[in-house]
């Protein structure tokens, strides 16, 4: 079992983090406009067009649509946390379990399980997936409430730029 000790972030984690939750708030908010915009074009000028049901199935698809952005907002708060809270876990997580998931109705997965809660399943671009093995031991620095990994290493080499970020 790994133990991840709490350390203050760096400068240049308070940056990177920064322009991730930009990246995010600029993309939660063009999604909000246009779905905004979609709601008031359906509930105004569609409304006596279009038939009941179909009425009511393009009014449920936007409050999804709302709901779903709504969701994201709450995990963009773990960053503005964060940010506040200036604190990261650091230490080192052992590879428990290499999972390859090629069903028909999903994408092809490469994921890895670590050791520890904090940091738990990744999925991970193949060519890095396939250096790793299990029982590989990396270096994790990530951030306490949002979840986001500044760094993952073993030995020198960085695996942070094959993790898949959504």
């Amino acid at each position: 079992m790994s133990s991840l000790l709490k350390q203050s972030f760096s400068d240049s984690d308070i940056k990177e983090l920064k322009q991730k939750h930009q990246k995010n708030n600029k993309t939660n908010f063009i999604f909000l406009i246009l779905f905004s915009f979609l709601f008031l074009i359906n509930y105004f000028l569609l409304k006596d067009v279009l038939k009941h049901n179909a009425y009511h199935f393009i009014k449920i698809i936007s409050l999804i649509v709302f709901g779903l952005v709504f969701l994201k907002a709450i995990v963009e708060n773990n960053y503005t946390l964060d940010l506040k809270d200036k604190i990261k876990y650091v230490g080192i997580v052992k590879v428990k379990n290499k999972i390859y998931n090629n069903e028909s109705e999903r994408p092809i997965e490469h994921r890895i399980q670590f050791d520890d809660w904090k940091i738990n399943i990744i999925d991970f671009d193949e060519q890095y997936w396939n250096k790793i093995n299990e029982n590989d031991e990396f270096y994790l620095e990530i951030a306490v409430n949002s979840g986001y990994i500044f760094k993952l290493k073993r030995n020198d080499e960085d695996f942070t730029k094959g993790i898949k970020r959504i």
